[in-house]
């Protein structure tokens, strides 16, 4: 810290050093401002991804009693299985035991039967040797061979008996009517296994069934996990950035005026290494005109808007061409400057990085907003739908009122929360809030616009609200890789159609600059080749009469910063 003699110092040369320190603060405290905003984007994440990890909490837990549940289930489905199988094969057992002692017994009694027939077969035998031996020792009287023949008779008819009896000891009849009756019984007891079984093992299906969708939202929740883990890192990784830069020209300020010979000098240095423009008489418009370039922030993602159809293709789209279209009628080319597009307008302060100096305008999807702090915004120079996209053919999703438990996907964009709130709909961040209707599972707010239509296409998210030139081309051109995998389902979501302004530096010297681009804007919105951007990009043009005048929050315009411009020339004599 400098001493009082130090300070008394400066403060006696607070009328030279005051007018060099005063810029060069404000520019530090910009990266600040900027940081912060960094941050609330970060906490507004991380809100989400706590929302999500305790449902992820929640289904884990639920799938582990499920598991439990099954798992008693399953062994009351064996132990069930496994008694009333040992029941069925018992009575099996015990059925044909008692068919086999009764096969027995029919065998016994034909065999006895077979004997007796046997032997009445030999004693035949003899009667008929006999009885022939008798025929010849009587000759013609024949006497002994008609007692031969009464015995052979009566053989005879003990020969049918035993017949007869053999017949009915040989029916199995009885036996094939009681193995009839164990197979039904077998069956029946088959059949009451069986509805055991089924009942078990529905049970089991549909214990199973609930595990399945609870394994499914733990993929989804994951999924969304991973998906904010990376939006956060982002935001982190920017924010960290920006204080670290903060930080250093903070120090390089106090060094400045604690160990510089000439602190006047020094700071001039300084504000030329940072970009910081000390002239008071700073004209933007003249400065583009001598270098022959409009540096023109952009989000290189937005496809529809911002894009490269191809790798290593320069950039199209419809701020591309509207750009191009402005910095030809000034004479000069533009000069792309590719950066996330939540962090655009901070580039009109300040460059990517310490060493690059800030952009002139953004050009790039931006709807005025608040949010947007030092920001002065042109005439409306597109309007459009805001609407609703999903997954081709996905028929659960057909209206704002479908969103409710589901997850959905937004741009960053301060204006992208308004429209939804104003809709009824709700998420973690504004729960509270009256007038709710439809309660997300999460809102996710994408700044890393290469993932808006990845998002959706992969079931990241189940649907995506979006501004229709964003979609627009992505869902119907053949060329989009996207074609044929999502859709634009409805109109406008929005009361009235969604627009948007370029932004410059709400400064003074901006004023010119914003003066020539709405000149541009009112000569170009009747001209054939505005139609044709805003047809190829949109499918037709909107037109429409909503602009930042119509926005809370005071924002400014090309007649503040005229106003800005008097006071400085007044200022300056």
């Amino acid at each position: 810290m400098p001493d009082d003699s130090f300070q008394s110092d400066i403060y006696s040369s607070e009328s030279l050093i005051g007018p060099q320190v005063a810029p060069i603060v404000s520019h530090a405290r910009r990266l600040t401002v900027d940081a912060v905003a960094s941050g609330h984007s970060l906490a507004q994440t991380f809100d989400e991804l706590d929302d999500r990890c305790q449902k992820l909490l929640a289904a884990l837990r639920s799938a582990d009693q499920d598991v439990a549940d099954s798992a008693g289930q399953a062994e009351s489905l064996r132990a069930g299985s496994d008694s009333e199988a040992a029941e069925i094969a018992q009575l099996i057992r015990r059925l044909l035991d008692e068919v086999t002692v009764r096969i027995d017994q029919k065998a016994n009694e034909a065999e006895a039967t077979l004997s007796a027939i046997m032997q009445i077969g030999h004693q035949v035998r003899m009667l008929a040797m006999n009885a022939r031996i008798e025929a010849a020792r009587a000759g013609e009287h024949g006497r002994g061979f008609s007692v031969v023949a009464n015995e052979v008779g009566e053989l005879a008819r003990q020969t049918l008996n035993h017949a007869d009896k053999a017949a009915h000891s040989l029916d199995f009849s009885d036996v094939q009517n009681m193995l009839g009756a164990t197979v039904g019984q077998i069956g029946n007891g088959l059949g009451r296994m069986q509805t055991v079984t089924s009942a078990s093992l529905n049970s089991l299906h549909n214990l199973l069934s609930g595990l399945e969708r609870n394994v499914q939202s733990i993929t989804g929740n994951t999924q969304v996990v991973v998906e904010m883990v990376h939006l956060g890192r982002q935001s982190q990784g920017r924010s960290l950035d920006q204080m670290a830069w903060a930080g250093e020209e903070l120090d390089e300020l106090t060094q400045t005026l604690t160990n510089t010979p000439s602190p006047i000098s020094g700071l001039a240095a300084l504000a030329a290494k940072r970009h910081i423009i000390l002239d008071p008489g700073y004209d933007r418009l003249d400065d583009i005109l001598r270098r022959g370039k409009l540096r023109v922030a952009v989000e290189p993602g937005f496809v529809g808007l911002s894009f490269r159809r191809r790798k290593g293709e320069p950039l199209s789209g419809l701020d591309i061409d509207y750009a191009t279209a402005f910095a030809r009628s000034i004479g000069v080319a533009c000069d792309f400057v590719e950066h996330p597009w939540d962090q655009l307008p901070q580039l009109l302060f300040h460059g990517r990085t310490p060493a690059e100096a800030p952009v002139d305008v953004v050009w790039s999807a931006l709807p005025p907003n608040a949010g947007f702090t030092g920001v002065a915004y042109s005439e409306t120079y597109t309007w459009l739908p805001y609407v609703m996209a999903r997954r081709k053919g996905d028929s659960r999703i057909g209206r704002l009122e479908d969103l409710d438990g589901k997850v959905l996907g937004i741009i960053n964009d301060p204006g992208a929360f308004a429209v939804l709130e104003a809709a009824g709909i709700r998420w973690s961040a504004n729960a509270a809030k009256p007038g709710g209707k439809i309660r997300l599972a999460n809102l996710m707010a994408y700044s890393d616009q290469s993932r808006i239509h990845d998002c959706l296409a992969d079931k990241v998210v189940d649907a995506f609200c979006v501004d229709l030139p964003i979609y627009h081309w992505a869902c119907t051109n053949p060329e989009s890789p996207w074609h044929g995998r999502i859709e634009i389902v409805g109109g406008n979501l929005a009361p009235q159609p969604y627009y948007y302004a370029v932004g410059v530096a709400a400064e003074s010297g901006s004023y010119r600059l914003l003066q020539a681009i709405n000149g541009f804007l009112g000569k170009f919105k009747p001209s054939p080749e505005r139609r044709r951007i805003e047809t190829a990009w949109q499918g037709s043009p909107l037109d429409g009469a909503i602009s930042y005048r119509d926005e809370p929050g005071a924002l400014k315009g090309e007649a503040e910063l005229m106003q800005l411009w008097q006071n400085r020339r007044g200022f300056g004599g």
